[in-house]
């Protein structure tokens, strides 16, 4: 058998029970049964000793008669004998009155203590349940007061996104700009070189001019591709800050939602806790 503890009657545990509960539960039914078999027998005794008070009586009353009658006939030995007899009986009957009237205050004096012992056992678990509803209270209050706290946490979170978000984008649009402009300088470094070459294509031969027509070509050349190379950065941190955005509000989004659902949680975990002090 699992912890679950004692069967039921039709041979299952009950559900949720565990093996101390089970352990208790059996306990008690075992005490209740025995109380009332101690009840059943002092009331059993009470009533004996009332039969046996009754039959004495009569066997009284019946000495008394025939010692009435030896009197009568002058057997005056016999009358004395039959009122011993009588008086002894009496006698029994007295003292099985009295024993009956101990059974039953007995049995009314631990009736009265077993109900003041449940009285008292109610009253203890009702304290216990009001305490451990008040700790439940007060730790349903500090778990909210945590979550009250992660939420607003997750608001500020969402809110230092939302302006990392828009400072990326206007990082991007700035680098954007850039990139336009850089793409601008270099197309027109590109058309300076072409036109330097015209130039130089139309004037004399000179093996000075040349050197100092291909040192201006290859600057422009190379002014143009570091242009091209800073926009192609430019444009691939603009992506990558538009990306960063996008899931800093997505993020923004989620903290914001969770936010929502710890205040809805604290809403519902107050309103129980008001039932349940109410239901008290």
């Amino acid at each position: 058998m699992d912890r679950t503890g004692e069967q039921d009657a039709d041979g299952r545990a009950p559900a949720g029970e565990t093996l101390r509960q089970a352990q208790r539960r059996r306990a008690e039914q075992t005490s209740e049964r025995l109380r009332r078999r101690v009840d059943h027998l002092r009331r059993r005794l009470g009533r004996d000793a009332e039969a046996v008070a009754g039959t004495e009586s009569g066997v009284a009353a019946t000495h008394l008669t025939l010692a009435e009658r030896a009197l009568h006939e002058g057997r005056l030995e016999d009358a004395l004998g039959l009122l011993s007899e009588a008086a002894a009986a009496l006698h029994a009957v007295e003292h099985e009155r009295l024993r009956a009237a101990r059974w039953r205050s007995e049995a009314a004096l631990a009736a009265a203590e077993v109900a003041a012992a449940e009285v008292a056992d109610a009253e203890g678990r009702r304290a216990s349940a009001g305490r451990a509803l008040d700790d439940a209270a007060r730790r349903g209050e500090q778990a909210a007061r945590r979550r009250d706290a992660a939420a607003l946490y997750r608001d500020q979170a969402a809110h230092q996104r939302d302006d990392a978000a828009d400072e990326r984008d206007r990082q991007a649009r700035e680098r954007a700009a850039a990139a336009e402009q850089r793409q601008a300088s270099a197309d027109e470094r590109t058309a300076g070189r072409v036109r330097w070459g015209e130039r130089a294509a139309g004037a004399p031969e000179d093996d000075e001019q040349d050197a100092i027509d291909r040192e201006v070509d290859a600057s422009h050349r190379a002014w143009a591709d570091d242009d091209r190379a800073r926009a192609s950065a430019d444009r691939a941190a603009d992506a990558a800050d538009r990306l960063a955005a996008e899931r800093d509000r997505v993020a923004a989004r989620q903290d914001r939602e969770s936010a929502r659902t710890d205040r809805d949680r604290d809403r519902r975990d107050r309103a129980d806790r008001s039932r349940h002090r109410d239901g008290r």
